[in-house]
């Protein structure tokens, strides 16, 4: 697939940008850009960042990656820039279920809908009590990317800026209704 390079890194910037605006708690936040390159990195940097992981913390995992659909079976493709593995939402689930306590996942993705029985088979993979999941695009749909230069995907994704642009124009009492500090 073409390089999504720029447009994912900046997307994880924009990112790492809103949950340190907006996470009112004590967090940490890791930024890993340029991979993992493979479905076993992404494994060991699970395995890695959530270490520490306790029952009582939340984990958030936001991904910006070329998504794909062949008939009833999605992956999110993990590259280093010239070999490509597709990661199945099976596989995620496998992966996320060994870090305790409640898991977000935020996925930036073309079908990444798919994940949550957004499309034809119907198959939510994250559907128990510790995930909650935002996709970018249903199980059939693209997720799109607005380029700063013509021909480049060097801008950031429609969906990351949306939620950035939403976010930081909405009023607090918009955003936190009950003004519990929790967004």
């Amino acid at each position: 697939m073409p390089s999504t390079g720029h447009a994912s890194a900046n997307n994880t910037e924009t990112m790492a940008a809103l949950l340190e605006d907006f996470l009112p708690c004590e967090k940490q936040i890791t930024i890993h850009v340029d991979g993992p390159g493979s479905i076993g990195g992404f494994e060991e940097l699970i395995r890695a960042t959530f270490a520490g992981a306790r029952e009582e913390d939340t984990a958030l995992i936001y991904l910006s990656t070329h998504g794909t659909a062949r008939g009833d079976k999605m992956a999110l493709l993990m590259s280093d820039g010239e070999q490509e593995e597709g990661l199945t939402p099976e596989q995620m689930r496998q992966a996320l279920d060994r870090v305790p306590g409640e898991k977000i996942l935020i996925l930036d993705a073309c079908h990444s809908g798919a994940v949550i029985g957004a499309g034809p088979d119907g198959k939510n993979w994250f559907d128990a009590g510790s995930y909650r999941v935002l996709a970018s695009s249903g199980a059939q749909e693209d997720s799109w990317f607005w380029s700063a230069e013509e021909d480049e995907y060097t801008g950031t994704g429609y969906f990351t800026e949306a939620l950035d642009s939403a976010l930081r124009a909405s009023d607090p009492e918009q955003i936190d209704p009950d003004g519990d500090g929790t967004v």
